[in-house]
């Protein structure tokens, strides 16, 4: 469907167990059988992705992750142009706190 090749297995062990660090999905395994399909079954498994991240997080937090992300990657392109830059917009520094 979107025309790219599907992550190796280690990658794809790798997004899985971050995701599963915050709480998004985890692996299905062999005692959740009553929830596993046919074909999950005769697989080697299957992802549970939690349907409802929106409400356990909210709205603002997924902008404020998906910002971050962004941030993250400019940040990541900076220094590698070796170019300062700051994460967050909240990162001055206070006159009382200097």
């Amino acid at each position: 469907m979107t025309g790219r090749d599907l992550p190796t297995r280690g990658e794809l062990d790798t997004l899985l167990r971050s995701a599963k660090r915050w709480g998004i999905a985890r692996r299905l395994e062999d005692d959740d059988s009553g929830h596993l399909t046919s074909l999950q079954e005769q697989s080697a498994g299957g992802v549970a992705i939690r349907p409802a991240i929106v409400d356990v997080l909210g709205e603002t937090a997924l902008i404020r992750l998906a910002q971050w992300g962004a941030a993250r990657e400019v940040a990541h392109a900076d220094v590698a142009a070796d170019e300062p830059v700051a994460i967050e917009d909240n990162q001055e520094v206070d006159d009382e706190e200097a």
